[in-house]
């Protein structure tokens, strides 16, 4: 298969005609690739550029993959007219145009990779061709998506529709990726049976043997509080965060610090019970990744932080910057003399 990309800087400091010759080596198929990047150059830009049109034309390529520039956006509507004109050069062609997501930066503004996703989406429902992009959006991933490829240092970690990928990642790093997800050792005693945080529960998951070491993934919407006397699984409450549709809850169980998202709200210092069902288990093979991901006691004391780095910002601001500068600055032995110098 030829395939030629037609892009900008993005498409060639990311190396992504070596990403996918990568994917379809891991696919078994033989890949040529051809990148035609020009800098800060989109899709106008492309229309007119001699050697963009005579590959087009004449190169017999498979597939043309299609990046507009980001930095910066310009007219959106003069991004889709020229999007339009060359996805029609390539289907005269005999190839198959396919249109690939380009990514803001924070410079441009939290409009601006709205308005740029929003775009590519139009022009791909408008035209019925395939779209393609790269995002850390967890949200934008499972929303556009009708396949998604998980890569972790460019290998592929999963690929899967996006409900397979959420509800049936392959290892610790897909489902710490994609959502929020505690992830605890286990012990496949059998089919339908596994042991975690010292007790044995059903599930749903079969054919990993008898008595296997596994990751077991529990995401943190699934488990049901109830009181502590009433379930397996007890632990005190250590923080609640309110996130408007529901509270995030982290709770210690046995040194373990497990996320809750509940409507329930509870208080630090609760001891609450933890209740599952078998579909609330999702066993996974041990990997590279087991043991990385999936514990919340790094993300509790993260949140003390940010509270004490709010508290002392808060503080800051109150206080009078000439007051502010005289304490930072004075010394029980410092003389007015020094203290005017060094202010």
């Amino acid at each position: 298969m030829r395939v030629l990309f037609i892009g900008n800087s993005h498409t060639y400091y990311n190396d992504m005609p070596h990403l996918f010759a990568q994917i379809c080596q891991e696919k078994g198929i033989d890949t040529e690739v051809t990148m035609l990047a020009h800098g800060g150059k989109g899709w106008d830009f492309h229309l007119e550029e001699p050697e963009v049109k005579f590959n087009i034309e004449y190169g017999g390529y498979d597939a043309v993959i299609l990046q507009h520039k980001a930095h910066p956006m310009g007219d959106l509507s003069v991004m889709e007219q020229c999007g339009k004109e060359l996805i029609r050069r390539v289907q005269e062609a005999g190839a198959r145009p396919v249109l690939y997501m380009t990514w803001t930066t924070k410079a441009d503004g939290e409009a601006a990779q709205p308005a740029m996703s929003n775009a590519y989406r139009k022009l791909q429902q408008e035209t019925g061709i395939t779209f393609v992009f790269v995002t850390h959006d967890q949200e934008e991933a499972l929303s556009m998506s009708d396949t998604v490829v998980v890569m972790d240092g460019g290998v592929i970690q999963q690929i899967g529709t996006p409900t397979d990928i959420y509800n049936e990642p392959e290892n610790a790093f897909v489902a710490d990726f994609i959502g929020e997800s505690n992830i605890l050792d286990g012990v496949m005693l059998e089919d339908y049976s596994v042991k975690f945080a010292g007790h044995v529960f059903r599930c749903l998951d079969s054919g990993f043997g008898k008595n296997t070491p596994v990751d077991v993934v529990i995401r943190p919407e699934d488990i049901k509080v109830v009181e502590p006397n009433s379930t397996l699984i007890t632990g005190d409450v250590t923080s609640v965060t309110f996130k408007g549709v529901h509270y995030e809850i982290i709770v210690d169980v046995g040194g373990f610090k497990w996320m809750i998202q509940s409507t329930e709200c509870r208080e630090a210092g609760d001891r609450i019970g933890l209740s599952l069902t078998p579909n609330d288990i999702h066993v996974m093979h041990k990997s590279q990744y087991s043991g990385r991901f999936g514990d919340y006691s790094t993300f509790s004391d993260e949140m003390g932080e940010d509270i004490i780095a709010s508290d002392e910002a808060a503080l800051a601001e109150a206080t009078p910057a000439g007051d502010a500068a005289g304490r930072k600055n004075a010394s029980p032995d410092a003389s007015s003399e020094d203290g005017g110098q060094n202010g």
